[in-house]
């Protein structure tokens, strides 16, 4: 496969300064058509930027400052950013259009967009909020109007208590929201748990593994011992799914036309960067490829023809110093 460069420097009359031509995607990427949103940073300063294909230059979106993370809902119009707080341990989440978001919770441990209603967006408070070690989840409707609290039992607002105050030794995260509750990752010494709460704050079911994602027909996509299996939020089953690496999978992305899905190796905590394998699965892996460095984030383009994967070079810094963008198209895999 080829790699994506930009055009060849041109020399501008009458001096001798050396520029780059216009970056257009449609040029630079022969039939793509659409809007690319990327989230990056300079400086330690969280960035969005807005690139369209018929344009030559990413337009540079207003965030609010200290951005750590961000997602859009299920329609893409709005997005959800976490900002870390300067006064407090929490995070702030903003809610809105891109460019255009306003504060709507404070001390924000984890988030999540409903899985198909974009209206609705769900958080857990950071648990050292409450003297007295409670939590609760929370949800919203948007335009920001009235949602529920939802407290959790004890042992799960331990576990989250536990995350809160040892980070490097444990996790507790809100990974999906749906009509039927709300999957919670947990992350401890022992391994991985995945733990199913009902919209009463009810545990329903639990499983030791790691969440993966969500597979088209609806079932979920879990990781135990290195291999995918498929699951319910309270049984596991199979492993369906054989894939020839030693290394973790990372978080799955379901076409939004069609019943394919792509699937992808996850740097290891070492530092140094490796190639990545990355696969597009239907009922059975229909391509293959290594990618030359970390895959940070994989997505579709809204026909589903494009599959976009960013990559980069780690850094100690900022995480990555350094990126690129590679295109799939799958209507000949080339690209």
């Amino acid at each position: 496969p080829s790699t994506i460069s930009e055009p060849e420097a041109v020399t501008t009359v009458p001096t001798t300064t050396t520029t780059l031509a216009p970056s257009r995607l449609d040029i630079l990427v022969d039939g793509y058509e659409g809007t690319l949103y990327l989230a990056g940073a300079v400086n330690q300063q969280g960035k969005l930027w807005r690139w369209e294909s018929r344009t030559g230059t990413p337009l540079d979106l207003e965030v609010p400052n200290l951005m750590v993370g961000g997602a859009f809902n299920a329609s893409g119009v709005r997005v959800a950013v976490q900002t870390r707080s300067v006064v407090s341990s929490g995070s702030v989440l903003w809610v809105g259009t891109p460019g255009n978001q306003e504060p709507l919770a404070v001390e924000v441990a984890t988030w999540a967009w409903h899985s198909s209603d974009p209206a609705q967006i769900a958080w857990i408070e950071d648990s050292r909020v409450n003297g007295d070690g409670s939590t609760s989840i929370r949800t919203a409707t948007l335009p920001i109007g009235a949602g529920l609290e939802i407290p959790l039992p004890e042992d799960l607002a331990a576990l989250a208590a536990t995350a809160s105050a040892t980070p490097s030794l444990a996790s507790f995260r809100l990974v999906e929201f749906d009509d039927d509750g709300f999957l919670l990752q947990a992350i401890t010494e022992e391994g991985f748990t995945l733990i199913a709460v009902d919209n009463n704050g009810v545990e329903v079911g639990r499983i030791p593994a790691r969440y993966v994602g969500r597979m088209p027909e609806g079932t979920l996509l879990v990781s135990q011992a290195g291999a995918l299996s498929r699951a319910s939020r309270t049984l596991l089953f199979a492993s369906d799914y054989e894939f020839p690496s030693t290394r973790r999978m990372a978080a799955l992305e379901v076409s939004p036309v069609d019943d394919r899905w792509a699937i992808w190796e996850i740097e290891e905590a070492t530092g140094v960067a490796a190639p990545a394998r990355l696969w597009i699965v239907e009922e059975e892996i229909l391509f293959e490829t290594t990618l030359p460095s970390a895959l940070r984030a994989v997505t579709w383009s809204h026909d589903g023809r494009w599959l976009i994967a960013a990559v980069g070079e780690p850094s100690a810094f900022s995480g990555f110093s350094s990126g690129a963008l590679w295109f799939i198209d799958t209507e000949d895999w080339s690209m």
